[in-house]
């Protein structure tokens, strides 16, 4: 009996390794499409776009990436998914989002009551808008890998729009 129940947890145990593991391959061939597409050389609309519709297919989720319009008000620049829920209370967290360069919504511990989450996209010490994203299963949170996978997202967006600001 003590050998097949060691045995059981050996096994349950190489089964969990191989799914993380094919899981990571999975995150690392994401983020290598990913930043591809972001260096293909198209104009900044054009890879905004795009990048949204990468994350909206890898997270299934809808996804909005907002910039400033006028100082205090946030307008979506890219989008992919359905945008109904995009409201004037979620627009407010984002531009919370933005002024505290600090994740917020649903799945954070800050303005969690909504049903987006926002992620800053800061690059070289300051915001250059928010990435927001809707899960289409309401309940559902991101894992640890989902979060960091977005947040190399994020990073990576981030870093191409300081770029293309800049140049």
């Amino acid at each position: 009996i003590v050998v097949g129940v060691v045995t059981s947890l050996l096994e349950d145990v190489v089964r969990k390794q191989g799914v993380r593991g094919r899981q990571r391959e999975r995150f690392v061939s994401t983020l290598y499409e990913f930043s591809h597409d972001l260096m293909a050389g198209r104009s900044l609309e054009e890879n905004l776009n795009q990048a949204t519709h990468n994350i909206s297919d890898a997270f299934k989720c809808d996804v909005v990436i907002l910039t400033p319009k006028l100082p205090g008000v946030l307008a979506p620049r890219a989008t992919a998914g359905n945008l109904q829920t995009l409201n004037d209370n979620a627009i407010g967290v984002a531009l919370w989002t933005f002024n505290q360069e600090q994740p917020a919504g649903h799945g954070t511990e800050t303005l969690s009551q909504i049903d987006w989450s926002f992620f800053p996209l800061v690059a070289h010490e300051r915001a250059l808008g928010v990435l927001g994203i809707q899960l289409h299963e309401r309940s559902s949170v991101l894992t640890f890998e989902q979060r960091q996978l977005l947040d190399a997202f994020a990073n990576m967006l981030a870093l191409f729009m300081a770029r293309n600001v800049v140049s």
